[in-house]
């Protein structure tokens, strides 16, 4: 054999098991992080969504449909519903973009699970909450573990509220109704 040739040629006899092990490293998902996108039943349904806010827990319903190809989604607040603009997915990374907010989630799929952070942009820059969210039909508020602290007041009514920022502050009402 020629003698330039003979390293392109031993070379070459490696190829072959090189793509058989790059097939079997992909079918397996290894290399990729388990990123690989979960099916839509992982997705769809409702979910128990949390923002860790500095005052406590800001729970919601998030709701995930199957739209034909795309997701849809929509947060429930009580009754009221706000429609997600927009999702992305990159296998197990998810993001939930409320344009008209100026705001997302984003979030990475595990165990059943959601976790991330919601950033909303605010004039002094980025406003950024944990994230957490959990699959299933649960019930939005949690039951109180307080020690002594025996039966809630019934709050059910219109209150006078302030909204204060660095801005100022404005009055309005808050109508609140106790389950």
């Amino acid at each position: 054999m020629d003698p330039i040739l003979k390293p392109v040629v031993a070379g070459l006899s490696w190829w072959p098991l090189f793509i058989v092990l790059a097939a079997a490293v992909s079918a397996a998902g290894c290399g990729q992080g388990g990123d690989q996108d979960p099916p839509a039943a992982d997705l769809i349904g409702s979910w128990r969504g949390v923002l860790a806010s500095p005052g406590g827990e800001l729970p919601f319903t998030l709701r995930l449909d199957d739209d034909g190809p795309r997701l849809r989604a929509v947060i429930l607040n009580g009754s009221e519903e706000a429609p997600i603009t927009r999702i992305t997915r990159d296998g197990r990374k998810l993001a939930f973009h409320f344009e008209h907010y100026d705001s997302e989630i984003e979030a990475t799929l595990k165990d059943g699970k959601m976790q991330g952070r919601f950033r909303r942009t605010i004039p002094s820059g980025d406003s950024v909450l944990e994230f957490s969210a959990e699959k299933g039909d649960q019930d939005r508020f949690k039951p109180t573990t307080q020690k002594g602290a025996g039966t809630l007041p019934d709050l059910s009514g219109a209150w006078a509220v302030e909204f204060v920022d660095e801005g100022g502050s404005e009055m309005a009402q808050g109508e609140f109704s106790q389950q």
